[in-house]
């Protein structure tokens, strides 16, 4: 199997489709990312030396959700499958690419500013509230107050 690993910068922003496979409709989220080769200059500086594109998509119910949250020019960790592909351009010329087949996509924190989390989804089996509140102390520890 052909895996690959890889970071670089979103070209676009992703796109979030709804595709038919079969007799099923299934999500996919198109990215476009560069990765580059930055290079020091020996002054502090980096050139890029010689970077690639590369089209991957997402399947999935991660789509919908990363497609709401990544911008162009996001810095990602993505790693999975290449895939060669063919097909015949507007003049019937035979041509072929490679693209990548996701299993995962994470943001670089290195250029990001700040965080804001969403409220955790819970299950039916699952109470949203406990009513313990923790003490000032599990605060700023981020342990747990004992009993």
């Amino acid at each position: 199997m052909n895996r690959f690993a890889g970071v670089g910068n979103l070209g676009d922003k992703p796109k979030h489709k709804t595709v038919p496979v079969g007799d099923e409709a299934r999500d996919v989220l198109e990215l476009r990312v560069y990765f580059d080769r930055p290079v020091p200059d020996g002054d502090g500086s980096y050139t890029d030396k010689g970077g690639f594109w590369l089209n991957a998509n997402l399947w999935g119910n991660r789509a919908k959700p990363l497609s709401d949250l990544l911008d162009k020019g996001m810095r990602v960790r993505v790693e999975g499958t290449l895939i060669q592909e063919t097909w015949e351009d507007r003049e019937g010329e035979e041509r072929s690419g490679m693209k990548l087949d996701l299993d995962s996509v994470a943001l670089e924190l290195v250029r990001v500013a700040s965080i804001e989390m969403r409220q955790r989804e819970h299950s039916a089996a699952e109470p949203e509230d406990s009513g313990v509140k923790p003490t000032a102390k599990a605060k700023a520890t981020g342990r747990k107050a004992a009993g």
